[in-house]
């Protein structure tokens, strides 16, 4: 009888814990939220890393919040552990990753600091290099559907009527007063469109747009750099050097046609032959 009620506060607190996190609309806040799990809270974490993508992916068009954010989101989300096992933990963790990354894609630089400075399992750095992959492809203007990407209209959504394609056309049906034609404006022509509508357009036009060109040195030159500073994670070590080398060549794929593509071309073969050498199997 005792156990039944600790499990129903348990349960309580849980549910409490998760309604706290779903009610987070600053990331000074989301992030207090990371200290406190960091600090010993007991609770599932999966909903407050998907917090964090729903968030990030949100104030996609106000970034200046994740800039600010992102280095300690990025160290508290690569470093936290899934302590009580819970299923699709680490799919979350790639989807909160890969949504700072595409928001800010600078921060990638923090991202290697973590990777290469910091005490991670070799599940947490698998995780990274997927993040690392996955960014670039989406920077790169390709859809994976394992990420995560809502869509808002901050800082609200649109109702279930409000279709943007239709309202357009609405816009450009609505007849022309005879004072107005007067003015030299013909007939069909949109006299107004709204801001919201704009926006919506704006993302539409930009989901295969190259962004990660700009990037692709800073995503690039750091994991050649790590393998050539030598990677050692002993019993680990081939299984990680697998993911190390397929994160390379996608990211080297996503980069062309960078004007240094065929320096990557050359340190990319280049590491490869060596990984071969020391029979580590190279994922396609």
């Amino acid at each position: 009888m005792t156990s039944t009620i600790e499990e129903s506060d348990s349960d309580d607190e849980d549910d409490e814990l998760e309604q706290e996190i779903l009610d987070i609309v600053f990331l000074k806040d989301l992030l207090e939220m990371y200290v406190k799990f960091g600090r010993g809270t007991s609770g599932d974490q999966i909903p407050l890393l998907k917090r964090t993508t729903q968030l990030v992916r949100q104030k996609e068009s106000l970034p200046l919040e994740v800039n600010y954010y992102a280095p300690p989101l990025l160290t508290h989300i690569s470093s936290i552990n899934n302590n009580r096992e819970e299923e699709g933990f680490e799919q979350s963790r790639i989807n909160a990753l890969v949504a700072i990354l595409v928001v800010i894609p600078e921060h990638v630089e923090s991202l290697y600091k973590i990777l290469f400075n910091s005490e991670l399992s070799i599940q947490q750095r698998i995780s990274l290099l997927s993040s690392l992959a996955l960014s670039a492809r989406e920077l790169r203007g390709l859809d994976d559907k394992q990420i995560h990407k809502p869509h808002y209209d901050f800082p609200s959504q649109r109702l279930p009527w409000d279709d943007g394609h239709s309202a357009v056309k609405q816009i450009e049906e609505i007849p022309v007063l005879d004072k107005i034609t007067g003015f030299g404006i013909s007939e069909g022509t949109t006299v107004w469109k709204s801001q919201k509508l704009a926006i919506q357009d704006k993302m539409n036009s930009g989901q295969h747009k190259n962004r990660f060109r700009s990037v692709a040195s800073s995503y690039f030159y750091p994991l050649v750099h790590g393998w050539k500073n030598g990677i050692n994670l002993g019993s680990f070590d081939q299984l990680f050097k697998s993911h190390y080398v397929s994160t390379l060549r996608i990211i080297h794929n996503c980069a062309y046609p960078v004007h240094d593509f065929e320096t990557m071309t050359y340190e990319l073969d280049q590491i490869i032959t060596e990984a071969q050498a020391q029979g580590i199997p190279i994922l396609e």
